[in-house]
């Protein structure tokens, strides 16, 4: 084969006719594409979430207390008189004043409410575009610029 290709080719170049042969690309297997380096083909790219910033949670001002951590209600020892027994003394539970406070069972005291972003369900990044394969997880082949073969 080799021989002949040769013989083929001198007897093109003494006769002045000009050939060009074509082979299909190996860098593409003749489709034109290659993978996209960037996203190995997803047609994504992991990026941080914009809602959350990648901290995956929002801590929010607690509705059931008004951020205070704090909830308040009528004493159970007294009934919210603020004295109690018979000697109409203060009450040692809310200390008189008819009322107890306690920690937001919400917030847990701390007057913000921890949730959950739901842009990104909690992971800190979403997926993107690929912008150098513009989604389509492969690329025109730098080999042979999208023809699918290679002529000499």
């Amino acid at each position: 084969m080799k021989v002949f290709m040769k013989s083929f080719t001198l007897i093109l170049l003494l006769t002045g006719i000009v050939f060009s042969a074509c082979v299909q690309c190996t860098s593409c297997i003749g489709t034109g594409f290659i993978t996209c380096q960037d996203c190995h083909g997803s047609g994504e790219h992991d990026k941080e979430c914009y809602s959350c910033n990648g901290r995956r949670y929002f801590d929010n001002h607690c509705n059931t207390c008004e951020g205070s951590g704090q909830l308040t209600s009528l004493c159970k020892t007294c009934q919210g008189e603020g004295s109690s027994g018979s000697k109409r003394e203060a009450c040692y539970s809310c200390q008189g004043s008819g009322f107890v406070k306690y920690n937001c069972y919400v917030c847990g005291g701390g007057g913000f409410k921890r949730t959950e972003c739901f842009t990104c369900h909690a992971q800190g990044q979403i997926k993107d575009k690929c912008f150098t394969c513009n989604g389509r997880g492969k690329v025109e082949c730098s080999e042979c610029q999208g023809t699918r073969e290679i002529c000499n």
